[in-house]
């Protein structure tokens, strides 16, 4: 039988004792270097350690953590940080019923925030005009306590007080200012779901694909009846990787809700308003006083991912 013949048929079982030879000449030439780092890197004085025990290696430095993925969740860009609940401002209309009404205040308008720093009202001393307030501002010789969805705690030492929002106020038998309002006690906060009003709803039109017309008139009654409109929204700070806020993520939009019907989503990231970027609680509060009376509104969001404008006119 000539060669080429035997070669033809035993190609598959050469090929194959020759690739088993490689890796055997290969995998001895490994475990000599590896043998040879070893002994270079070995105490002279340490006794041999017997063959039957292995020393275990160090474990590895590297973080077993799953904090910065449940931070980020790159899975459900509607839910947001898995982290659990931010921890919250403490709500004034959840305190003990100690607190009596402040005399001489009233709240026009508040945005409230799980983060505190971010929570702002519109307070006015008696019948002078409403300023915008943070916490810690001082009104009427008492400081801005803390911001809820409806009211406002004041603190002066030992002492505090609440002011609801929207209460009016009514000159009291010792003929100082008092806040009287639809509320018998001032302490309770509202219950609401915070559907829109039918003749609220009538004023805000849909005139296009994220285009929405609202008469000017529903602005006064969104201010008389905030607590119970925007009582269950919640604003919560959202940052990049360097710790620099990108926007405010809203929750708690329902539909039918006074949000809903001006195109925002459960979920959605605000980035700005009509140029404000949302980086920081002094730009919000600007931006806030600013477009109170603006003509048209283009509200900048970030939707399960993607960036879209919605344009409010209002007339």
């Amino acid at each position: 039988m000539r060669t080429d013949d035997v070669i033809r048929r035993g190609f598959v079982v050469i090929v194959c004792f020759l690739i088993g030879a490689a890796a055997y000449f290969q995998a001895s030439g490994l475990m000599s270097i590896a043998e040879m780092k070893i002994a270079q890197g070995a105490d002279p004085g340490a006794p041999p350690a017997s063959p039957g025990k292995t020393q275990s290696s160090p474990p590895a430095l590297r973080d077993t953590s799953a904090a910065a993925i449940l931070a980020r969740n790159p899975f459900d860009s509607t839910t947001g940080p898995l982290l659990g609940e931010r921890e919250k401002a403490p709500d004034p209309g959840e305190q003990e019923d100690g607190d009596a009404a402040c005399e001489g205040v009233r709240v026009v308008l508040i945005s409230s925030s799980d983060d505190p720093s971010w929570s702002f009202a519109a307070i006015a001393e008696g019948t002078q005009r409403p300023i915008l307030r943070r916490i810690g501002d001082v009104v009427a010789g008492y400081s801005v306590d803390a911001i809820g969805s409806d009211r406002v705690r004041l603190a002066s030492g030992v002492r505090s007080c609440l002011a609801a929002l929207g209460e009016r106020l009514a000159l009291s038998g010792k003929g100082s200012l008092s806040t009287s309002g639809p509320e018998n006690n001032p302490i309770r906060s509202h219950s609401s779901s915070g559907a829109l009003p039918p003749d609220i709803a009538a004023r805000i039109r849909v005139v296009g694909e994220r285009e929405i017309e609202v008469d000017r008139s529903v602005i006064a009654d969104v201010m008389e009846k905030q607590g119970d409109m925007l009582g269950r929204v919640r604003a919560v700070p959202q940052t990049d990787g360097s710790g620099k806020v990108t926007g405010l993520r809203l929750s708690g939009i329902r539909p039918g809700s006074l949000l809903g019907s001006l195109g925002i989503e459960n979920g959605d990231q605000l980035k700005s308003v009509n140029g404000f970027e949302l980086a920081d609680p002094k730009t919000a509060l600007e931006a806030y006083s600013r477009l109170m009376k603006a003509d048209h509104l283009t509200v900048s969001v970030v939707r399960r991912g993607q960036p879209m404008n919605i344009d409010v006119r209002i007339k």
